[in-house]
């Protein structure tokens, strides 16, 4: 008798990440005239020998974390002595998104020292499709995990009172496989000083003001605000920070009060001055320095029979001298 042995087949395949990259340690399941499994080399390469003549599938293992960019799965005929190659499996190692949201304090990029992490605000994730809208958690952050091949953006929301002093948006392009993506998005706060003045009674005289942080400017309160010259002035856009305002002294006028609304304020009037703290999203401080015109007492002494030096004193008023003297002649 003669017995012919049947040339035995094999089907062989690599195992890769969408970077190109070879996967070890990969399971690879064969099934069909034959059931075995086996394992991915260094490489990713698998490989199954001595099969007999018979159809086949060759199917991969679906790990948690990963997402196939390919087929998953080829059937296969295997006739005696074929070599099926070229077998191969594509999956992308998902990948974690994270947005943070930091406060800068001096409202500058070039430090960085003076920024802490704002929880409650709201960040969300597109991938130009769907778009996922979240708040960021006590540590500034939220992050998204298990994300899969594409495109994505992350983007701030934009509530009133604050500045971004980076783009509102972040797109970090296409994703690549195993790579997490981090961005920072960071503001600071807007506030705003008004200052007024209030001249009683209402005179074209000029007060000038001046400001570490602002400068000179004048104020008048004539009561025609269609002149260049108004009676308040505004400071917008304001960030963190304590701002001085003080009134010069102007002869023939006394500064009565400085009254301040909102915000954080502290007044000296023997200084003439206002410091006001703006320390949260928009604030509003509205600032009146109060200025009295004085007016002027003649005292005039007229004598009969001879002339003499007389006393006087004074009560009540201010820049008045507490004692003075007249001479006749």
């Amino acid at each position: 008798n003669i017995v012919n042995k049947q040339n035995p087949g094999t089907i062989s395949g690599y195992k890769y990440d969408t970077t190109g990259i070879g996967i070890a340690n990969w399971t690879i399941n064969l099934s069909g005239t034959a059931i075995q499994t086996t394992t991915t080399n260094g490489s990713g390469f698998f490989t199954f020998n001595n099969l007999i003549a018979g159809p086949y599938t060759v199917t991969e293992a679906q790990p948690a974390g990963w997402t196939p960019t390919s087929v998953t799965s080829y059937n296969l005929s295997v006739n005696p002595g074929d070599n099926k190659t070229g077998n191969n499996f594509i999956n992308f190692h998902n990948i974690s998104i994270t947005a943070c949201k930091q406060i800068d304090t001096d409202g500058s990029l070039e430090t960085n020292n003076d920024r802490s992490y704002k929880s409650g605000w709201g960040v969300s994730l597109s991938d130009g499709q769907v778009t996922d809208p979240q708040i960021t958690g006590e540590n500034g952050c939220y992050t998204w995990t298990n994300k899969g091949p594409g495109s994505y953006t992350v983007t701030e929301e934009t509530p009133a009172g604050w500045v971004n002093l980076t783009p509102i948006t972040h797109n970090f392009g296409a994703a690549q496989s195993g790579q997490n993506l981090s961005h920072t998005f960071i503001n600071r706060i807007s506030g705003s000083i008004e200052i007024i003045k209030n001249a009683i009674t209402n005179d074209t005289q000029d007060f000038p003001f001046t400001s570490p942080e602002f400068g000179n400017f004048n104020l008048d309160d004539d009561g025609n605000e269609t002149n260049s010259l108004k009676k308040n002035i505004i400071f917008s856009d304001l960030g963190n920070n304590t701002y001085t305002v003080t009134e010069s002294d102007t002869s023939g006028w006394k500064l009565s009060s400085i009254s301040c609304t909102g915000g954080t304020t502290r007044t000296n009037l023997d200084n003439r001055s206002v410091e006001v703290t703006i320390d949260q999203p928009g604030e509003a401080v509205v600032c009146t320095f109060e200025n009295i015109k004085l007016g002027s007492i003649q005292i005039i002494k007229n004598t009969s029979g001879g002339d003499a030096s007389f006393d006087f004193t004074t009560t009540g008023g201010d820049n008045l001298p507490a004692t003075f003297s007249l001479t006749t002649s």
